[in-house]
């Protein structure tokens, strides 16, 4: 992704061209060697004291490339740079055990994400002892500082997971991942399962978290509302391409993509109660048998037959980037 505005120098997370492609078993009617394609030549960047969130419906890969970048997934294609070098040289795998630390992961599940038979001291130790600390005087201080950044009391250290509510235990999955004092943190709908009231100290709190450490985030969410606040930088993503990619002033100011706009109409508006959201005509293309040309022309009404042929390349626009026929022809 191609940031606006200036942003500090130092540390940074590239991924260029990252494709995932899933093998398929053979079964009736799948011929042997089929593949499913998750991510599609997508290229994003993370640098400290930023925001980029991706955004589209459920299935279109913003999870897929999340997993990627932590190692949780392999990657088929395309690149992964930290601080100007790929992590699978040589080198970088010297440095690891570095890398992993340096790149942390705060899950959408609170409850699911976290060892119920461990109390949340030694959930957090480990986590401290992976990444190098050693004694347990210093463990059990790191432990308390920790949680006292996220808001949690010391007493919190000797109770297990399902004595906290969703959002403490979500505190306490930030908690987990600060441990390691990483620079970039992935936030895979770290809200979706919290109450609203709840949403919104979770935000504020990882807000305090990037200005205090100069945290790069990665936000991965379907409430554009948490985009509006959070992020410095959008990626619209559709069947597992970027449809666009611009920063959140341009991009929510004047949003080009069809499926954007759309995407957009639906945020509830205080000004307008009871406002019916437009719906999107049709269904998500299988992944299995996309459609030719552009993947958002079946359900696009300004969908030409250049749309239907040809998929659209990014072309420079206000921000970033869009894929877009009618962009570029002046239809939209």
């Amino acid at each position: 992704m191609t940031q606006a505005d200036p942003v500090p120098t130092g540390f940074d997370l590239q991924a260029s061209g990252l494709r995932k492609t899933y093998d398929l078993a053979p079964g009736p009617g799948r011929p042997k060697g089929q593949q499913v394609h998750a991510v599609r030549d997508v290229s994003l960047t993370l640098r400290p004291g930023r925001t980029t969130a991706l955004v589209g419906e459920s299935g279109c890969g913003k999870s897929t490339i999340a997993k990627m970048l932590v190692g949780l997934e392999s990657i088929s294609g395309g690149a992964v740079r930290l601080d100007g070098g790929p992590l699978d040289s040589q080198a970088a795998r010297k440095k690891a055990w570095d890398a992993k630390r340096r790149i942390q992961m705060v899950f959408q599940d609170p409850y699911a994400s976290l060892n119920p038979r461990w109390r949340v001291s030694r959930i957090i130790a480990e986590a401290l002892a992976a990444s190098g600390l050693r004694g347990g005087a210093a463990i059990k201080a790191r432990t308390l500082e920790i949680l006292s950044q996220v808001g949690l009391p010391e007493v919190a250290a000797d109770k297990f997971p399902h004595e906290f509510s969703g959002g403490q235990r979500q505190r306490i999955s930030i908690a987990r991942a600060l441990a390691c004092e990483p620079q970039f943190l992935i936030c895979d709908e770290p809200t979706s399962a919290l109450d609203v009231s709840v949403q919104a100290q979770i935000l504020n709190l990882l807000k305090d978290l990037q200005d205090r450490h100069a945290l790069a985030y990665l936000l991965i969410t379907h409430d554009l509302s948490v985009v509006h606040h959070m992020a410095d930088h959008v990626g619209v993503m559709y069947l597992g391409m970027l449809v666009e990619d611009r920063s959140a002033a341009d991009l929510f100011s004047q949003p080009l993509h069809p499926y954007t706009q759309t995407l957009l109409e639906t945020i509830p508006r205080a000004d307008q109660p009871g406002r019916e959201p437009p719906r999107l005509s049709g269904e998500v293309p299988n992944p299995l048998n996309p459609p030719s040309g552009c993947p958002f022309h079946p359900r696009c009404a300004a969908a030409n037959d250049r749309c239907r042929a040809e998929q659209p390349q990014a072309i420079a626009v206000s921000g970033g980037t869009v894929s877009c026929h009618a962009v570029e022809e002046g239809r939209l």
